[in-house]
C-alpha cells in the first residue's frame, strides 16, 4: 500500500477515460484505494483506464455519466455506493474546452464549458459531502489550471470555469473543515494531454518556454500530487493551491501585499527579496507541504511561477 495511506478507501475520479483523470485513477489505485471513475462517451478510453488500474493489482469500476446532469451524477454515486461503498475520495477532473474569441463565442460554447468544468464539480461535491460529513472524513480535489489564474486569449469560458473552481474549493474547504473533510485544488501548468496536443505548434512552443523546466508536465506527475492530497498525510492541507500557499508565506516573510505575489512576479526586482528571504520562504513552504527543497534546487528560481512549479514537483515526488 502506498506511503501515507493507512486505510484503503473508496475513490471516485470524474473524467477518468484519459489524460490526467486516468493518471489520478492509477495513482490512487497504486496507493491501495478502491477506484471508480466516470466517463461521458469515450468507451474505448474507459476500457484502457480500467486496464491501467488493473495493472496495479486493483479492480476499477467504470461508470458512464455526464457530470453536467445532476441526476446522472446521483445515479453514478448510487452505483458506486452499492458496489464499493460511500465515496471518501473525490477527484473532480472532468473538463472540456471550446475556445474562441469572446466577441464571437456562442452561448452554447460558453455554457457547455462552464457546465462541465465548474457546475459538474458542484454536482459531485454536493452529492458526496453529506456522507463525508457524517463519516467525519473525506478528501476532495478539484483539477483547475493556471489559465484560471492568468487567463488566455480565446479561452474566456475555460478560464472563467477554472477560476471558479478556486472559489468553489476555498468555500467548500471552510464549510467542511469542522467535519474533517478537506477540499483542495491542483492548478497544473501545460500538461501533455490530448487537449494540449490539439493546440497549435506555436501555442505549444510558447507554453513550453514559460515553464522553468523547459517541458510540459505529464499526467502521472499531476496524479502523484492528487494522490498526496487524498492521503492521510495531507489531513492538515485544505483550501490550498500552491500559488495561494506561496502567496501567504511571501506576505508573512516579505511584508508585501497579496496582489503583488503573481506568477510573473520576480523575487528580487518586484518583491525586493534577498537570498536570506528566499531561504526563509522555502522553510515555510517545506513546513506547509511536508517536503524538502535542497538549496541547489533554488538555482535559477527567480519568479513566483518558477517557485510554484518547484513546490509541485517536490510534492509529487514525495507522494
Amino acid at each position: 500500500m502506498g506511503e501515507g495511506v493507512t486505510d484503503a478507501r473508496v475513490a471516485f475520479v470524474t473524467g477518468g477515460s484519459r489524460g490526467i483523470g486516468r493518471a489520478c485513477a492509477v495513482a490512487l489505485a497504486d496507493a491501495g484505494h478502491q477506484v471508480a471513475f466516470c466517463y461521458s462517451s469515450d468507451e474505448d478510453g474507459a476500457k484502457e483506464t480500467r486496464a491501467a488500474v488493473e495493472e496495479t493489482g486493483r479492480d476499477a469500476l467504470a461508470v458512464c455519466a455526464d457530470v453536467r446532469d445532476s441526476e446522472a451524477v446521483d445515479a453514478a454515486f448510487g452505483e458506486i455506493e452499492e458496489t464499493l461503498g460511500p465515496v471518501e475520495l473525490l477527484v473532480n477532473n472532468a473538463g472540456t474546452n471550446q475556445d474562441g474569441l469572446v466577441a464571437r463565442m456562442s452561448d452554447e460554447q460558453w455554457q457547455r464549458v462552464l457546465d462541465t468544468n465548474l457546475t459538474g464539480a458542484f454536482h459531485t461535491i454536493r452529492r458526496a459531502a453529506p456522507k463525508m460529513m457524517r463519516a467525519r472524513w473525506g478528501r476532495i480535489v478539484n483539477v483547475s489550471s493556471v489559465v484560471g489564474q492568468g487567463g488566455g486569449p480565446g479561452q474566456a469560458n475555460y478560464a472563467a470555469a477554472k477560476a471558479g473552481l478556486l472559489g468553489l474549493t476555498r468555500s467548500v474547504a471552510r464549510e467542511l473543515a469542522p467535519r474533517n473533510v478537506t477540499c483542495n485544488v491542483v492548478a497544473p501548468g501545460p500538461i501533455v494531454t490530448a487537449m494540449t496536443e490539439s493546440l497549435s505548434e506555436e501555442w505549444q512552443g510558447k507554453a513550453e518556454e514559460s515553464v522553468p523546466l523547459g517541458r510540459f508536465g505529464t499526467p502521472d506527475e499531476v496524479g502523484a500530487v492528487v494522490a498526496f492530497l487524498c492521503s492521510d498525510a495531507a489531513g492538515y492541507v485544505t483550501g490550498a493551491e500552491a500559488l495561494g500557499v506561496l502567496r501567504e508565506v511571501a506576505v508573512e516573510v516579505l511584508s508585501v501585499e497579496p496582489d503583488q505575489v503573481t506568477e510573473g512576479a520576480r523575487f528580487k526586482e518586484d518583491l525586493d527579496a534577498d537570498s536570506l528571504d528566499l531561504v526563509e520562504m522555502v522553510m515555510g513552504l517545506e513546513e506547509r507541504f511536508d517536503i524538502s527543497v535542497p538549496e541547489e534546487d533554488l538555482e535559477g528560481v527567480t519568479t513566483v511561477g518558477q517557485a510554484v512549479d518547484l513546490v509541485l514537483s517536490k510534492v509529487g515526488a514525495g507522494a
